[in-house]
Formats: C-alpha cells, sequence, structure tokens
C-alpha cells in the first residue's frame, strides 16, 4: 500500500478528530513497518517524511519510527539548501547605539541574502529603567504588540508566499510555521535577547520585572490582590530558572483565571486547580475581540485575497484599491456576475451611478479582519465601533470575550504547550525530565521565549483591568 496515499487521506479527511485511525487496513507493526520502508526510499518525499515525524496517529507510530523519520527529514533539508542555487537567506541584527530615534530598521538585501537591522536608543534605555518603563518599552520601543494591543510575533493572513500557503502539506495537528512566521520569530528573538542582555549588564534580571508587577504594582496601584509569582534565586543555573518560569506562568494563568470568574484570588483553591487552557481564559470586560462571520469570510476572500476571481481589474488597477472610488460595473466579466450580486445583495457591496463601491469604515473594518482575523474593539475609535455594532446584528460579525486572540493561543501552546504535534513543548520538557538532551544555546532562546510570553501576559492583563476599571489613573503602564 502506498504511503503517500495513506497520507494523503488523512490531510484530507474532514474528520475533527484529534488523533489520526487508519486500523481499517493496517495493524500497528503493517503501518510502522511501510513507513519505515518509505523512510529508508531513496525517493522518499520531504513533505511526507515530515508527516509520519510530527503527525499523532492511533495507535502511536513507534519512536524509533519517528526519529528516524526526523533524522531523515533533517539530511534531505541540508542537502536541498546546499544544492540550491537559489537559496535566500534572511538574517536580523539588533544593537544599542547613540541616535537621535528611539528606534531605526534598515533593510539590505543582494541577490541571495536580505539584512534586516534593529538600532535602539542607547540613551533612552539607558535613562529608564525603572520596571514600569522596562514594560512599556516592550511595548513602545521594542514592538511585541501593536498599537491594539495585539501580539506581533504572529505572521499575518496571506503573508506566506504561494508555495507555503498552497502547496505544503500540514499535519491536521501541525501548527504552521512557516517561512513567514519564521522571520518574525527571529526578530523578535533578536530584540528581546538584546533587551534582556541590556538588563543583566545593568543588574536587572527580567524574573525581577515580572514579580514586582504581580506582587507589587496590581495589589498597590490597582488594588488587585492575589497574585503571587514566586521566589527566585538568581544563583541558580539557567536551566533551573527556565523551570521555575514555567511553574509561575501556570500558576498566574489558574490566579487569573480564578480571578475572572470569581472576583478574588484564594491560594488554596489555585492550588486544586488544573492549569486552564488559554482559550478558556475570558476577558473581564464585555466586547473584547471581533470575529467574523461565514458571510463575512466568504466576502473579506472575494474582495481582498490575491486569489481572488475578481483578480485585478481592466488597466492592472486592483481591485480593492480601487473599490473607495468606485469600480465602473463595465470593468466585471461575465463569471465575476455571480460573486458580485452576492456580495451586493447581502450588503458588502452598493452600485451606483453604474459604479461598484465599498463604505470606507465597511472597508477599514473588513480590512483589518482580513489580514489580522480579530479586532481589538475597545481601541476602536466611535465610527468604527458604531460599524462593528451594526454587522453584529447583521449575525455577520460576533464577539469573542477571551483574554488572548485566538491566534495568540495557537502561539502560545506551540512554544509552551502540547497541542500541537510540531510544538515545541518548552513547559513538558523542563518539568518532565525530558531536558537533557537541549543545548545551552537552545537553553538560552527557550528563556528567551518564555521571558516575552510572560510580558505578554502581564500586557494582556493589564489591559483587562485597565479596561475593567475604566482606565484606572493610578496605572503606571499606561497603554
Amino acid at each position: 500500500m502506498n504511503v503517500e496515499i495513506i497520507l494523503n487521506s488523512i490531510i484530507d479527511s474532514n474528520k475533527k478528530e484529534q488523533r489520526i485511525n487508519i486500523n481499517n487496513f493496517l495493524d500497528k507493526d503493517q503501518r510502522d513497518e511501510l513507513f519505515q520502508q518509505y523512510i529508508d526510499s531513496p525517493k522518499a518525499k520531504q513533505s511526507y517524511i515530515h508527516l509520519i515525524a510530527i503527525e499523532r496517529f492511533k495507535p502511536d507510530v513507534d519512536i524509533s519510527t519517528k526519529y528516524n523519520a526526523s533524522k531523515r527529514e533533517a539530511q534531505i533539508i541540508t542537502r536541498s539548501i546546499k544544492n540550491d542555487p537559489f537559496t535566500f537567506t534572511t538574517t536580523v541584527e539588533s544593537s544599542i547605539v547613540s541616535m537621535d530615534r528611539i528606534v531605526e530598521e534598515n533593510i539590505s538585501n543582494d541577490n541571495k541574502d536580505s539584512r534586516l537591522l534593529l538600532q535602539f536608543n542607547e540613551k533612552w534605555l539607558n535613562k529608564f529603567v525603572d520596571y514600569s518603563t522596562i514594560l512599556q518599552n516592550l511595548i513602545y520601543v521594542f514592538g511585541i504588540v501593536d498599537n491594539n494591543l495585539k501580539f506581533t510575533g504572529i505572521s499575518k493572513n496571506e503573508s506566506g508566499g504561494f508555495f507555503e500557503r498552497f502547496l505544503t502539506l500540514w499535519g491536521k495537528n501541525e501548527y504552521h510555521n512557516g517561512e513567514a512566521f519564521k522571520n518574525s520569530e527571529m526578530v523578535l528573538t533578536s530584540k528581546m535577547q538584546l533587551y534582556i542582555k541590556f538588563l543583566r549588564q545593568r543588574g536587572i534580571k527580567f524574573e525581577s520585572v515580572i514579580k514586582w508587577y504581580f506582587d507589587t504594582y496590581l495589589p498597590k496601584y490597582l488594588g488587585i490582590k492575589g497574585f503571587y509569582f514566586g521566589r527566585f534565586n538568581f544563583e541558580d543555573s539557567l536551566r533551573s530558572r527556565i523551570m521555575m518560569l514555567c511553574v509561575n506562568f501556570q500558576r498566574i494563568l489558574k490566579e487569573y483565571q480564578l480571578y475572572s470568574e470569581s472576583g478574588e484570588i484564594n491560594s488554596e483553591i489555585v492550588d486544586q486547580m488544573k492549569v486552564p487552557h488559554l482559550n478558556e481564559l475570558k476577558s473581564l470586560c464585555d466586547k473584547k475581540y471581533v470575529i467574523s462571520g461565514e458571510k463575512m469570510q466568504s466576502a473579506m476572500q472575494q474582495i481582498f485575497s490575491d486569489q481572488s476571481s475578481f483578480g485585478h481589474i481592466s488597466n492592472g488597477l486592483s481591485f480593492q484599491n480601487e473599490l473607495l472610488k468606485g469600480v465602473p460595473v463595465s470593468c466585471f466579466k461575465n463569471f465575476n456576475v455571480k460573486e458580485l450580486n452576492w456580495l451586493t445583495r447581502n450588503g458588502f457591496l452598493t452600485i451606483l451611478k453604474g459604479k461598484v463601491y465599498i463604505f470606507s469604515e465597511d472597508y477599514l473594518v473588513m480590512r483589518d479582519l482580513f489580514y489580522n482575523d480579530e479586532i481589538n474593539y475597545f481601541w476602536k475609535d466611535s465610527d468604527t465601533r458604531e460599524c462593528i455594532d451594526s454587522k453584529v446584528k447583521l449575525g455577520q460579525l460576533s464577539f469573542r470575550n477571551n483574554l488572548f486572540t485566538r491566534k495568540e493561543s495557537d502561539y502560545i501552546d506551540y512554544y509552551y504547550g502540547s497541542r500541537f504535534s510540531n510544538g515545541l513543548g518548552i513547559r513538558n520538557k523542563y518539568l518532565h525530565g525530558s531536558a537533557e538532551n537541549i543545548s545551552k544555546s537552545q537553553d538560552e532562546q527557550n528563556y528567551c521565549v518564555l521571558i516575552y510570553l510572560f510580558c505578554l501576559l502581564i500586557i494582556k492583563i493589564n489591559e483587562e483591568f485597565d479596561h475593567s476599571q475604566t482606565l484606572n489613573e493610578n496605572s503606571l503602564i499606561i497603554i
């Protein structure tokens, strides 16, 4: 039986089960033997070997078979990079220098390489090293969230290339960590490693900043009591500090869940709680994130996607860019009539005096949703909110009242949890005795990841308390 046919049937399946059952035609030993033969075959394709290595099967594939698949995949990738004359590399360099601007970015390209140089103002960072400004710097200087306080480490919709978006075989439980994701990850990690080192050289450990926020800032300035960040011994090894970060991350998640449900934190109850799933953590506000319904998703796909049937209208003009000015009906082809009629009938587009228009507020809301998946309602102006509210009444949009966006939850789970088959599982590796083979450089990388995930958690929790208290005047971290 052809392994590629088996794996294709898995990927194409519409079943919602988390795990895969192919026992109807193969027992476990037959299946694993077939997989191993495929791994050893000189004609094996990297994409299918990758699926054997990371996908979840029921019963589980033998661990040695998965290991062999991982090794073979690495060999194929190394060989293809070495032999490919068109391999393009991207590098990121971050530095703190004396300059006038707070932040400066420069990009240089040659035939095969792209280099991003990030520079940060040394005088500013040296002058402001109090804990509240350190946290504000993560927002306004290092930009780990955007101006709507949504995490910037997540790649936007349609940001990947054509091959990555349409031809890559992704497992059913696999996190999509393609080139667009890796580039964002590289930028974020470079900035955070630079800031961690900068503060360490000045005797400031990020754990102290995190502990100050939960143990001092919340009760003293916002009157929120009960959060606790455990004690740290900075003389401990980096690996021990990573373990303590994992333990404290889990505890803070439980404390926030209890507070959001009951309005107070009881440490004895927290001790008995299970660690909540990230998508179970609720917002303290009635309207947090805006998401699109099925009709809205179809409309956005037709208007904004680079794969839309509208494509480019006559004279090479972009359909979505011209809608605000009005696109003459005569520009549309016969095969566009059905889609155009559907868009106008459902109120997404309007025809006036022989031209097709989209209202400006509709355009801004739909475009934001299409590329960013969710909108943070609180940070929008009154006109945009009015537009959103009207579409909620029509059933085109709805609200998610959660602490994190869906993509933020997925991102954290990819690094920290065990939900994804290709996830890094930092928590389990360090808390369950699976970190012995992790290199020192990987320890440093994982420490950096945990620090900025914790800082993201702080920003999200602080946003909730600020909003629920109508931007409390005592707030030191004004966001």
